[in-house]
């Protein structure tokens, strides 16, 4: 026999079996229902706290887990521990607290950061390692004109991000400039100007006048 249930301030709702668990309910209509993520879900956190709005009866009966984290009060008020309350009739409707999905959405959030982060570590350090020429290609293919445009394309990274990048083509540009300077064209420069030098010196004076 299934139960209906529905929730709160999402509008989901849909039928569940029997003796499920309104953590178990929630998950199989996509409510998100915030406790510890090693919590074996026996009532040890007491973090997945939902209000039931209607239905309260058809529910298991309050278990030790959640007098002892909710308290009197927070139960005749119609909290319950997602995690022990069991639907086992009628039809029920369950709020989410606002504060839960907040937290949620902030967990969300912090754990999509993260993995923007290191995934641009991972780009930054595989981009590091290039040489010069593939380092310069694969920043024209971005667009990127290192002199100008950089700095733009950054503004929309974290910053953490933009300081490796930042870095990566730092270190590039050094690179370059070295090559430069030691390069072909140098050292013909330097040939260069060392020959009106050498000229000078070797020009022969001229007759003395007496």
């Amino acid at each position: 026999m299934d139960v209906n249930i529905k929730w709160e301030p999402s509008g989901k709702s849909g039928a569940v079996a029997r003796d499920c668990r309104l953590l178990g309910a929630a998950s199989s209509l996509g409510v998100e229902i915030h406790y510890k993520r090693d919590c074996p879900q026996n009532g040890e956190c007491g973090l997945c706290q939902v209000m039931v709005l209607e239905g309260g009866d058809g529910l298991s009966p309050i278990t030790e887990s959640e007098r002892q984290h909710l308290g009197e009060a927070q139960l005749a008020a119609g909290m319950r521990l997602a995690c022990q309350a069991r639907l086992q009739g009628a039809e029920v409707t369950v709020r989410v607290p606002v504060l839960q999905e907040a937290e949620q959405q902030a967990r969300k959030e912090a754990e999509a950061t993260e993995e923007q982060r290191s995934e641009a570590r991972r780009i930054a350090e595989e981009f590091d390692k290039l040489p010069l020429d593939q380092k310069l290609a694969a920043l024209a293919e971005m667009g990127i004109n290192v002199a100008g445009d950089l700095i733009g394309a950054l503004i929309a990274v974290p910053l953490k991000v933009a300081e490796e990048i930042l870095s990566s083509v730092s270190s590039a540009q050094k690179s370059a400039g070295q090559e430069r300077s030691s390069g072909p064209a140098a050292k013909e420069h330097s040939k260069q100007k060392a020959e009106p030098s050498q000229q000078s010196e070797s020009k022969p004076e001229g007759p003395t006048q007496s």
